[in-house]
């Protein structure tokens, strides 16, 4: 009973983190445009969240160095994750999902920003 419990809970942690996520990114929308306006905000917006994505879609699989080989010029000779490595087209999707997950609510916010400016 516990695993469901544990399960159920986790997944509902996680959607409460991504709920805050898509708040946080309409928020900075809203904020940006009622203060610079919609034309003047957009660009901004749109390289901070390329940024986050580029980031996400960057760290995606080639887990943390678990034993490292030469202390002088690095290397790894042991993966955390057993070296899964994404292929590019799921570091694409992965880009192109946090991209409009954090664009779209951003760009509403500054849409609402701007009527009440």
């Amino acid at each position: 009973m516990w695993d469901v419990i544990s399960s159920g809970l986790g997944r509902v942690l996680g959607r409460l983190l991504l709920a805050g996520i898509v708040y946080g990114a309409f928020h900075f929308g809203r904020e940006a445009g009622q203060e610079r306006g919609l034309k003047r905000s957009f660009l901004p917006a749109l390289a901070i969240c390329a940024f986050l994505a580029a980031i996400t879609a960057g760290s995606l699989g080639n887990g943390t160095c678990e034993n490292t080989g030469d202390p002088l010029r690095g290397g790894c000779e042991e993966r955390a994750d057993d070296g899964y490595a994404p292929t590019k087209k799921k570091i694409e999707e992965q880009f192109v999902y946090v991209l409009f997950l954090l664009l779209i609510p951003a760009a509403l916010g500054m849409s609402e920003g701007q009527k009440r400016r």
